[in-house]
């Protein structure tokens, strides 16, 4: 399952003059600017895999990687309630269900086929603007409850730090900084909305994602089109060295 977003692992330190503008036809408006593929590449710029995005106005249908995997959206209304799956384009692998309340993300259930254990998130939308997070994976044959926890703080609509807990404490932090530029996703009907999916859109991109507790970073370089959009993303690692390119067509 491939998070462009991954809020509650190891996502991807500073933003650099290397991003440049590249120039875009005058049929492209910054409203109807989607996101179509997405290719990820080796840093000799082999092509390890693509994805393709599908949409019916301005809601995602489906994102297909040519590996196989298959993630397919479905709305009530304007607000994304299920995501489907699939591994070798056509095997269930796994579902997401979203409850919202007052329009923001309440609850996630996430179900594998034929089987008894499911995670349940819910989550907690605080005045201070931080969101709480409860985890509990629950075994429904034999009765057991795995649980944990955590919170997002938020800054101009993006994910800022990730706290999670261990025993009532915080144990891990993870910390992202962002540019002032487009998200690639961010056109996508109520994708910012998911705090953890396939995808899952933030404002603005990240360039920088740290964990305090082990030193370890990556640090992400765009170039942009002239309406802000990325173009091309390129991952660095804890020690500068390129990981990955990732490219962007719309």
């Amino acid at each position: 399952m491939k998070n462009l977003l991954l809020l509650f692992g190891t996502l991807t330190l500073v933003f650099t003059s290397c991003s440049s503008n590249d120039s875009l036809t005058d049929s492209n408006t910054e409203t109807a600017f989607k996101l179509t593929k997405i290719v990820h590449l080796t840093p000799d710029y082999s092509v390890m895999y693509f994805t393709d995005i599908k949409y019916d106005g301005n809601k995602i249908v489906s994102s297909t990687d040519n590996n196989g995997y298959v993630a397919k959206y479905t709305y009530t209304g304007e607000l994304i309630t299920k995501v489907e799956e699939f591994q070798s384009f056509t095997v269930l692998e796994n579902i997401r269900e979203y409850t919202y309340l007052n329009g923001k993300m309440s609850i996630e259930i996430q179900r594998m086929p034929n089987e008894t254990k499911y995670l349940e998130i819910k989550y907690t939308h605080n005045t201070d603007g931080t969101i709480a997070y409860d985890r509990r994976e629950i075994n429904s044959a034999s009765g057991k409850i795995i649980t944990s926890s955590g919170k997002y703080a938020y800054k101009n609509g993006n994910i800022i730090k990730n706290e999670i807990m261990n025993k009532g404490q915080v144990d891990i932090v993870f910390e992202y900084e962002y540019d002032t530029k487009k998200n690639p996703l961010s056109n996508i009907l109520g994708l910012n909305l998911l705090l953890n999916g396939p995808l899952s859109a933030s404002l603005n991109n990240m360039i920088k994602m740290s964990n305090a507790s082990t030193a370890q970073q990556r640090t992400f370089l765009y170039s942009y089109y002239n309406n802000d959009f990325p173009s091309e993303q390129k991952r660095l690692g804890n020690g500068g060295g390129l990981e990955e390119i990732i490219k962007y067509t719309y």
